[in-house]
């Protein structure tokens, strides 16, 4: 796979060619085997940064991922804890999206596990309520629901 070297990378390279260069140029054996042992050193470490830059882009990359399936893993539980409460209920997809966006809003905001128990089914059930009473915009939604909560606990 072919993919950009960094700066760092290439100037150890840049080195190690000028070491090589002046190999061949020196006047004594000492100084050949001496600008050859350097070069050598010089591709090493190009090899070492190299590797710890990809060894760095995996690791930031495994962590995006584990980011991406978290937030997943939470829109799941969020899902599956309002799903209970809509049955029964005609409300469009796009509107049920605005109440699971008003539901983890609300979640956050008051600092409750979308599966909790009672405090995230009060939670769903006043934001169902609402909808039913014709709000349906998620973020008016929570910001209803976060008001009672904390006005009444």
């Amino acid at each position: 796979m072919l993919y950009n070297l960094s700066e760092q990378v290439r100037r150890c390279h840049r080195q190690a060619h000028e070491c090589a260069r002046k190999a061949q140029t020196a006047r004594t054996e000492h100084m050949r085997r001496d600008f050859l042992a350097l070069e050598r050193n010089w591709l090493a470490l190009a090899r070492s940064c190299d590797f710890s830059e990809r060894v760095a882009d995996f690791a930031g990359e495994a962590e995006r991922r584990r980011h991406h399936w978290r937030q997943l893993d939470a829109a799941a539980n969020a899902t599956a804890a309002v799903v209970p409460f809509l049955a029964g209920q005609a409300f469009t997809p796009e509107i049920i999206r605005e109440l699971f966006k008003a539901f983890d809003l609300a979640c956050e905001t008051l600092e409750v596990s979308p599966r909790s128990g009672e405090m995230a089914e009060r939670i769903g059930r006043k934001i169902i309520y609402l909808a039913q009473c014709g709000l349906r915009d998620g973020h008016q939604l929570a910001g209803i629901v976060i008001e009672d909560f904390k006005a009444n606990g």
